[in-house]
């Protein structure tokens, strides 16, 4: 697929994403100048980011330049950072692809983390990190992220599964103990992974305060 059919299929989502990122418009007033809702106007944008980054890679490809984007969008967890991790890096080849059109992601955005392999220690000192600074400290995932030299996005999703393994254990635990029909349903516990183990740890202390 050429540049321009990509946005020819996604016109309303490029536009939100110029429109968010250019001119920096806030994303109510850009839906309502599209007559959409701020879900709506955000999910049609999400839509176009994600067709571009397949757009970028199978061009690239095209080119024998192989890119792990699952590794990419593991460190990043974010569309919008992986773009413009792309973006950063091979500029020259990606403004071919765009047939000399700009990028949607000003130059601004390309201050984002080192892009960088994270082994299974880091992932454990970044967890003791996030929950002190989360929990005692009171900090942002944006904060943290910051201080780590990583995303919002991959700060907050190391700390919730932090928490999902820890609630995922509990209730194994608690249902082989007080068996299966004495168990409420998953669906009682909040889908937010620390607030679930909270509320399990309120209910079934004894059985699952050594996890």
């Amino acid at each position: 697929m050429e540049y321009e059919k990509l946005i020819e299929k996604h016109k309303i989502g490029y536009e939100v994403t110029c429109l968010r990122y250019q001119e920096e418009k806030p994303y109510k007033e850009i839906a309502r100048q599209f007559n959409l809702s701020s879900y709506n106007a955000r999910d049609k944008q999400k839509k176009f980011m994600y067709d571009l980054l397949d757009f970028y890679i199978c061009g690239l490809r095209e080119w024998h330049i192989e890119i792990d984007i699952k590794e990419i969008y593991d460190f990043y967890c974010s569309v919008f950072l992986s773009i413009a991790f792309l973006e950063k890096k091979y500029t020259a080849w990606l403004e071919i692809l765009r047939h000399g059109k700009p990028p949607v992601i000003p130059n601004k955005y390309l201050e984002l983390p080192l892009y960088r392999e994270l082994t299974e220690n880091n992932i454990l000192e970044i967890e003791r990190y996030v929950r002190e600074a989360r929990e005692q400290q009171k900090k942002k995932f944006s904060e943290i992220g910051q201080e780590l030299d990583l995303s919002k996005e991959k700060i907050k999703r190391i700390y919730e599964d932090y928490y999902h393994k820890k609630t995922r254990l509990a209730l194994d635990r608690i249902k082989s103990i007080v068996g299966e029909s004495s168990v409420v349903n998953d669906c009682k516990y909040p889908h937010n992974s620390y607030q679930r183990w909270k509320l399990i740890k309120s209910e079934y202390l004894e059985l699952v305060k050594d996890l």
